[in-house]
């Protein structure tokens, strides 16, 4: 089929708020398949393993998670933003990196499409 055939897109790491948002599995989840879709090969912080220690307090969870997050986004050629990324401290990091690193961002909404920011 033509689906199959198309390029490959690149690599899109998806950004967004995850801590105190109980639907973040699930937007990040839709947000993969549509990347997917599209013949990117996804980076989602979704699915980083939880931290070996359990003793570690929720400052350290926090940082534990950002910096396997971070080294997701360096290898990306975009960073897609999720809708309510600027509510995020981990979020408004990736996004300034990016920036920085000249990675591509791009806008998320819940329809699935995107913008350029």
């Amino acid at each position: 089929s033509k689906r199959n055939k198309r390029r490959f897109a690149g690599y899109a790491y998806i950004s967004g708020p995850i801590t105190d948002h109980p639907n973040a599995g699930q937007i990040f989840q839709d947000t993969a398949e549509y990347l997917i879709g599209q013949n990117f090969k996804v980076f989602n912080p979704m699915e980083i393993p939880p931290p070996s220690s359990k003793n570690l307090s929720k400052d350290q969870e926090w940082a534990y998670y950002m910096k396997e997050s971070l080294t997701m986004l360096l290898g990306a050629d975009y960073v897609y933003m999720l809708p309510e990324w600027e509510t995020s401290r981990g979020a408004r990091m990736e996004f300034y990196l990016a920036t920085e690193l000249k990675i591509p961002t791009r806008l998320m909404n819940f329809k699935g499409k995107y913008v350029r920011v």
